[in-house]
Formats: structure tokens, sequence, C-alpha cells
């Protein structure tokens, strides 16, 4: 989800290949119909009911891996990213993200994006939880949360429990993460995000 409220920035882009090609492509104004275009493909990744929430990997939005293999090509075969549009993306300034599930996972994500920067969700055991629940209602975790997936070195921690209910404290804390990312579109984002960011919290609700 804040892959997606990241990926809503023109500087930017989404985790989806349509998406990615279309944005590499965009030759238009950077007005509103520009922010509602790269939201619908964020909507497209909420499911319509919470019960269709356990078929979560038919809607997640990096679902047909984007950059042409999974996460094993980054961790174990160091595969070359096959799709062209990442590399013009790259040409045109733009940034990606990619959900990192540990530390050490992290560590061979610089080789690809020598220049990346890391954002830690800290503070998310209880929406974690629930999240959990209604993706994977059978499975059981452990409660490590404080200790696992965090970063070695410099990061942005996005704290989670203390805002993801409360949409202006969640607004707050998503725009210190474009500052630190040195996006400046914010403002022009807003729109586009609030809608999104309401189904997806309705989902959990």
């Amino acid at each position: 989800m804040l892959q997606n409220c990241v990926g809503l920035s023109r500087y930017c882009v989404l985790n989806n290949a349509e998406a990615l090609n279309w944005q590499v492509n965009y030759a238009g104004a950077f007005d509103q119909a520009y922010y509602y275009k790269k939201k619908a493909w964020c909507l497209a990744s909420n499911p319509r009911l919470q019960s269709q929430m356990q078929d979560w990997l038919q809607y997640e939005i990096d679902y047909a891996q984007p950059h042409g293999f999974g996460y094993s090509g980054f961790q174990i075969s160091k595969s070359p990213v096959a799709n062209l549009d990442y590399y013009r993306a790259a040409e045109q300034g733009l940034w990606t993200t990619i959900t990192v599930h540990n530390s050490g996972a992290g560590e061979h994500y610089p080789a690809y994006w020598p220049t990346c920067k890391y954002v830690d969700l800290v503070n998310n055991q209880q929406f974690s939880s629930r999240s959990l629940a209604l993706k994977l209602p059978d499975q059981t975790y452990d409660n490590t949360w404080n200790t696992l997936g965090r970063t070695r070195g410099d990061c942005f921690e996005f704290d989670i429990d203390n805002t993801i209910w409360h949409p202006a404290k969640f607004e707050t804390e998503l725009r210190r993460l474009y500052d630190y990312l040195e996006f400046d579109d914010f403002d022009h984002v807003r729109d586009a995000w609030i809608g999104y960011y309401a189904d997806y919290i309705n989902l959990h609700l």
C-alpha cells in the first residue's frame, strides 16, 4: 500500500508493467488527470470485497513482476532487469519501489539501484496482524515485529500503527516521506491519494 502511495508521485513509477510503460512514454501535463490515471492502477490493486482479500495475490499491483522476474532473480541469480522500460525510467530520473522483507535481502538491491533509499515500516504489529488475518487466516506468525526486517543503516522509519487509522496523521507521515525522498508534488498527489487510501482502509475495518 505504501509503495502505491509513493508511486502516485510523478517522480516514481508504479510496480505495474502497463503503468510503467505509460509513464515513460507520457508527454502531457502533470495535471490532476495524470495523477488520477495513476490512481486507477492503485485502486485496481484493492479487492472490491473484504472476503476477496484471501485472493490478494491476484490484486497486488506487482504480481506480474514488471522487472521480468521475481525476488529470487535479485537475490540468487542476480538476473539483469529484463523490462527495458526500467532503463528508460532511469534515464528520465524516475524512481521505483520494491518490497524487501528482511535486511539480508535488502543488501542485494544496491547492485541494481546504487542510490536506493530505505524505508522501514515500524510499530506495525497491530495493522499487520489485522491485514494478515484477512489475507491468510489459517496461518500463524511470530511476534518478533520489532526486530525482523529492519534496515541496517540510514533509513526513513514510517510509523504504521500510530498513523494508518487516522487520515490526518497518515497524511503528515506520508508528507514527511515525500520530503525524505525529495518529491515535491504531494499537494498534487493528495486528491488522488486520499481516495485510494480510504478505499484501502475500508477493506480492513
